[in-house]
């Protein structure tokens, strides 16, 4: 066991053990009835409760979602008691602004804003906003700004995403018509094809069976945000979210990835990337043979086997608006395959690990990860003590293979 998941293990324990110390403590110096008296002298705060997935109530009436649990998490700190004020977004900020209510989640920053609030020293998260379009709507093409001219596009009112639309317009020079609107984003999304053409949202609110992103139109990171006459409650906050981040610096990553993510925005190629496979037809792969379980050719039938196989297999159709076809070849080493892509004889070589200044020497460009692995070294047992002292090793590994080197 290393080092690190020792330290991790030992951690969690000690929280546990710490967790347990306070509830034995609350459960057998203060009664009850005790107890229940000072939550209820905890300060309440009043917070805005608005669309999934930020807030989330099931179907037998239990909350959930992002600033939900990040609600909770914050509470555990500072003892706070939420009262849950419903709205629309829009409505529930103008409300904070008024001082109706104490806090609110999922404020993005602008200097205009902070003018009439406090945010938190810390963001809660990070977000991107879209430009959907009906995918029955032929006249919007991507890549093609032209095609919003006398187009309709809903973005939320006052929001941070109509502040960019209108930037990203005039930068693209669009000539649309702006719709800000107050109803919920998943009710403003239903209007299109009938009051709006188009809407900017993040992707988690789309229906992807029938809403294409069109454009990626920002991002921002966002935030707590406190009234100005509720401003004693800011330092708790930021207290409490310092805690959380000190405690586990991924947390609202795996928020994210528990209630925000979605990968639909991503899982369309735009109409340079449609022509590009238009002209090619087949994308040529090149993969080293006899590197199973990653890849190696079947001496039998002389067909791809392997991780890769199945990689591609699943990326064929992984694609919403377009199919892939894969021609694999393969090569008795990495640096043959190389070569040839350098020729323009194959279009990708697999399994490749440079560095990204060894492939811009050899004037090649990395994709994104798409397998991780652990690679070990192995040695005789009698050198395993001896073996991390030695100040000069010789190593055997296969011949022509880049990453190893």
């Amino acid at each position: 066991m290393t080092n690190i998941k020792r330290e991790s293990i030992c951690r969690h324990i000690k929280q546990i053990i710490v967790m347990l110390l306070l509830l034995s403590l609350v459960t057998t110096v203060f009664p009850f009835s005790v107890f229940a008296e000072e939550r209820k002298a905890n300060k309440v705060v009043r917070v805005g409760w608005h669309e999934q997935p930020y807030f989330i109530t099931d179907e037998n009436g239990r909350y959930s979602g992002y600033t939900y649990d990040y609600q909770q998490k914050i509470s555990a700190y500072t003892g706070w008691i939420y009262e849950y004020v419903s709205g629309s977004w829009s409505e529930l900020l103008q409300m904070l602004k008024d001082g109706e209510i104490d806090m609110l989640g999922n404020v993005s920053y602008t200097e205009e804003r902070a003018n009439d609030m406090l945010y938190s020293s810390l963001p809660m998260g990070t977000e991107s906003y879209y430009l959907f379009a009906s995918q029955k709507n032929k006249d919007i093409r991507m890549n093609d700004y032209s095609s919003l001219n006398g187009k309709k596009i809903g973005v939320a009112k006052d929001s941070i995403q109509s502040k960019m639309l209108k930037e990203w317009m005039q930068k693209y020079e669009v000539q649309a018509e702006l719709i800000e609107m107050t109803t919920q984003e998943k009710e403003s999304m239903q209007l299109i094809d009938s009051d709006i053409d188009a809407f900017v949202t993040m992707d988690f609110h789309v229906n992807p069976q029938k809403y294409v992103p069109v454009w990626k139109i920002g991002g921002s990171d966002y935030y707590f945000a406190v009234s100005k006459s509720s401003s004693d409650l800011l330092n708790d906050l930021n207290f409490a979210m310092g805690r959380i981040k000190n405690e586990n610096k991924l947390f609202d990553v795996q928020l994210n990835e528990k209630y925000l993510q979605n990968t639909e925005a991503e899982l369309y190629v735009s109409d340079r990337e449609q022509e590009w496979l238009s002209k090619h037809k087949t994308i040529r792969v090149g993969y080293q043979n006899n590197y199973l379980a990653f890849c190696s050719k079947d001496e039998r039938t002389g067909e791809l086997i392997g991780a890769l196989k199945d990689y591609l297999n699943y990326a064929s159709t992984a694609l919403k608006n377009v199919e892939l076809n894969f021609e694999t070849i393969s090569y008795p080493t990495v640096s043959e395959a190389i070569a040839d892509l350098k020729k323009g004889k194959i279009d990708c070589v697999f399994p490749a690990n440079l560095t990204y200044y060894d492939s811009e020497m050899q004037g090649l460009a990395m994709s994104p990860e798409i397998m991780t692995t652990e690679m070990d070294a192995i040695v005789r047992s009698s050198d395993r003590k001896e073996f991390l002292q030695k100040k000069q090793v010789t190593v055997a590994v296969n011949e022509g293979n880049t990453n190893y080197e």
